[in-house]
């Protein structure tokens, strides 16, 4: 159990079920025959921007930079008939659409697994609204699918250290990384998430943060090249779990959460990082 103001960064571990474990093998397969469509049909899927959250779409990322140059796709329930429509023009392969009945199989199997964790954290802290929060926002909890191509030496940086926007994330997916986390920042100390078997990684966000007074920090965390990672590139899948009716980070005034110094908010009082937020 969490101590009333954690001045360390922790991780939470919940299980996952044999749903979970099932749609995420079938999603993996249709992510990777998507990662394969020619470089033209890619290109041509959209990418729907949302001012309050992260957007919806596939998106190829190349900025230049080793940092988070990768494919990804990011799928809502809320946004399967859009995702869809999309699919049928681009691509008449049917392998956009077919990963995305994928993927809404996955965010449906996910829904006990992500309530679960809400009703422990009720439990900690003595809440009483999270789960219902938890459980309203489902049709936009965010399913995101990554790949980060192969040739990045080893002990490079695959994605830069920051923290989650929303409120929590469900680690379902990682292969070939090197996921770690920051447990303190005097001094700064990095840890492996030592993945466990039939469990899934949970990564507190900064509006879980918000939501909880800062009982519970929102965790830095980053991802390193592998060896393995360097010859077969990185797949990876995970859930954010966002709270429709709370406040959100002020993006347009403080910047992304890329931007921030790592571990921004681990020394922050509650009110100091209450003055991040807007409704």
């Amino acid at each position: 159990m969490p101590s009333r103001l954690e001045r360390k960064a922790k991780l939470h571990f919940v299980h996952k079920t044999s749903a979970v474990e099932l749609y995420t093998r079938t999603a993996k397969h249709a992510w990777q025959q998507v990662c394969q469509l020619p470089k033209e049909v890619l290109q041509q899927f959209g990418y729907i921007p949302d001012a309050r959250r992260s957007g919806v779409g596939f998106e190829v990322k190349t900025n230049g930079s080793s940092y988070d140059h990768k494919l990804d796709m990011h799928v809502t329930l809320e946004s399967l008939p859009a995702l869809v429509a999309m699919a049928d023009v681009v691509d008449t392969s049917g392998t956009f659409r077919s990963f995305i009945a994928c993927a809404e199989n996955l965010l449906v199997a996910l829904k006990p697994l992500g309530i679960n964790y809400a009703k422990r954290v009720e439990g900690w802290l003595g809440l009483r609204s999270l789960v219902d929060e938890v459980s309203a926002s489902h049709k936009t909890w965010m399913l995101r699918f990554l790949y980060y191509p192969p040739g990045l030496p080893a002990g490079d940086i695959l994605a830069q250290a920051h923290t989650d926007k929303g409120g929590y994330t469900v680690h379902i997916l990682d292969e070939h990384g090197s996921l770690e986390f920051l447990e303190s920042t005097n001094p700064s100390v990095w840890k492996s998430m030592q993945e466990m078997k039939n469990q899934a990684i949970v990564i507190p966000g900064i509006g879980l943060q918000d939501l909880t007074d800062s009982s519970l920090r929102a965790v830095a965390h980053k991802v390193t090249a592998t060896e393995d990672s360097f010859l077969q590139g990185r797949i990876a899948a995970v859930c954010f779990v966002d709270f429709l009716s709370r406040r959100h980070f002020d993006k347009a005034t403080y910047g992304s959460q890329q931007q921030q110094p790592v571990g921004w908010n681990y020394d922050c009082t509650p009110e100091e990082f209450s003055g991040y937020f807007i409704d």
